[in-house]
């Protein structure tokens, strides 16, 4: 039968141990130097994203002015999120949306044929872009 001194020593002894692998557990996880990740996960620079206006006049295939056409334009993907204006009185518009490298720009317009276009665009760059919009025969 073990004495209260065995259990007391025994409880001791078991508290050692996980201390001393607790210690060496920390220090196993630890280092002064840090292994760089691999290169599929290595940061790549981000373009920074800015406000950009983009902005013209929608004209028909005569080249008047049309006014009260809905202009959607696009970031980078004619499935993603719009922005859509109507064009006042001289078929101007104009939008602010984050800069990207291709945009779209939907027009329609009941008695007219709707219109998918895209450019290309410099980064955080305010253009002027003038669309044509066709009259249905």
């Amino acid at each position: 039968m073990k004495t209260s001194f065995d259990v007391a020593r025994s409880t001791l002894h078991a508290a050692v141990v996980i201390m001393v692998s607790a210690v060496s557990a920390v220090e196993g996880c630890s280092s002064d130097t840090i292994a760089p990740p691999p290169p599929s996960v290595r940061s790549q620079p981000v373009a920074e994203l800015r406000q950009v206006r983009v902005s013209g006049t929608v004209t028909d295939q005569d080249a008047f002015p049309v006014s009260g056409v809905k202009v959607s334009v696009y970031r980078s993907s004619p499935n993603g999120r719009s922005i859509s204006t109507l064009t006042d009185d001289t078929g101007f518009y104009s939008v602010s949306l984050l800069s990207a490298e291709d945009i779209f720009a939907h027009v329609e317009k009941e008695g007219y044929r709707s219109a998918w276009v895209s450019r290309g665009i410099a980064a955080g760059s305010s253009f002027a872009w003038d669309l044509r919009i066709y009259r249905m025969p």
